[in-house]
């Protein structure tokens, strides 16, 4: 199942491989269609009146129903539909089904989406929030447990930080110079095989 935020338009993708031969990929110039049924009351969307249609299965279908994809050059096809617009961007579930009807590739696919509150981050939200978390700075406090922050600021002590090896002691700093970041026991001065965390 896709999960994606309700009421954001989104790209629907079908992927065309010849799995038999493979100097055939990727498969372009195919006629690929995609059709959408609502899962709360199985109507299908009718692209041309912009309504939901009712009817016994897929086979049953009218024209209108089935939207052709863009072949993009390749190997998929493509077409960005606007729950928003066709269905009021409202909490839902869908089932989309991809069909090639003619050809030595003729078949279908589906594939599940569910429209679901709060998560509809647009690529730049997205984008803003890993900035946020691989930008912030590696602080100077001690990093003994086992959390992301702490194998992070453990790496940059360990890779850039000023350390010291006093006796068998080998002490980590960080950015900061003063503060320890970790300390280490060092089995042997002259040939150390291994450190252990104090």
């Amino acid at each position: 199942m896709i999960i994606v935020g309700k009421g954001t338009p989104q790209t629907l993708v079908l992927n065309v491989e010849d799995e038999d031969v493979p100097a055939n990929n990727p498969v372009t110039g195919q006629t690929v269609t995609v059709a959408i049924r609502r899962s709360s009351d199985d109507k299908w969307y009718d692209f041309v009146a912009v309504i939901w249609d009712t009817f016994a299965s897929y086979t049953a279908i009218g024209a209108s129903n089935k939207q052709a994809l863009t072949d993009k050059g390749d190997g998929t096809y493509a077409y960005q539909w606007d729950q928003t617009a066709a269905d009021a961007g409202v909490v839902r579930d869908y089932e989309m089904v991809y069909e090639i009807p003619s050809g030595t590739y003729k078949g279908m696919d589906c594939e599940h989406w569910s429209f679901i509150e709060g998560v509809g981050l647009t690529t730049t939200e997205r984008a803003a929030i890993a900035n946020a978390v691989l930008d912030e700075e590696v602080n100077s406090a001690t990093a003994t447990d086992n959390s992301l922050r702490a194998a992070a600021k453990a790496a940059w002590a360990q890779g850039f930080g000023k350390w010291a090896l006093v006796g068998n002691i080998l002490t980590l700093y960080g950015t900061d110079g003063t503060a320890v970041v970790r300390t280490f026991t060092i089995d042997n001065l002259v040939n150390p095989t291994s450190r252990i965390p104090v």
